[in-house]
């Protein structure tokens, strides 16, 4: 099995969206990540981070490198004043009910 196929076979776990409408999801972290200034593509990172996809899942499923969602990372981590990126999705989901 090459290692794409491979990446893209592999489950990932989906607990900060259990009970939640993943349309839902979307929109209420867009609304909240205006107030970071965080760009498209580091809200895509964070909601594959939040949807507990890997760096190397992550990268796959965007179509870049694992650096270049390490880049995001750090640049959203600084935007949100947070330590590290399980902080900044604390953050964003903060009081989703």
């Amino acid at each position: 099995m090459r290692r794409a196929e491979k990446l893209s076979s592999q489950k990932t776990p989906r607990a900060i969206y259990a009970g939640f409408d993943p349309g839902r999801i979307k929109a209420i972290v867009i609304i909240r990540a205006k107030r970071y200034r965080l760009t498209e593509r580091e809200i895509e990172v964070i909601l594959a981070l939040a949807a507990g996809e890997t760096w190397k899942l992550t990268a796959h499923g965007l179509g870049i490198s694992p650096r270049t969602v390490r880049f995001h990372v750090e640049n959203l981590r600084r935007k949100m004043g947070v330590a590290n990126s399980v902080a900044a999705i604390a953050r964003i989901f903060a009081t989703v009910k």
